[in-house]
């Protein structure tokens, strides 16, 4: 199981290297106020998200606060 977040395309990829900063940025406060453990990876204009405990992906998709970039949880 992951979270996938779709990162914008063009402007020569400046625009989802903003985004994957802000994400990045945003879920590093996400973890300090619930405390999960993560790992991320970036391919072709995804950013994925995998949590170390299951139970991460019920908390992150009730609290998530960020809806501008879109979001899916994925069955691997």
């Amino acid at each position: 199981m992951h979270v996938e977040f779709k990162l914008p395309s063009g402007a020569g990829g400046q625009a989802a290297l903003y985004s994957c900063s802000m994400l990045n940025r945003e879920l590093a406060r996400w973890q300090d106020l619930y405390g999960f453990e993560y790992t991320t990876h970036i391919t072709y204009y995804k950013l994925t998200v995998e949590f170390t405990d299951e139970h991460a992906y019920t908390w992150f998709a009730l609290s998530w606060p960020q809806t501008q970039i879109r979001w899916q949880i994925c069955d691997d």
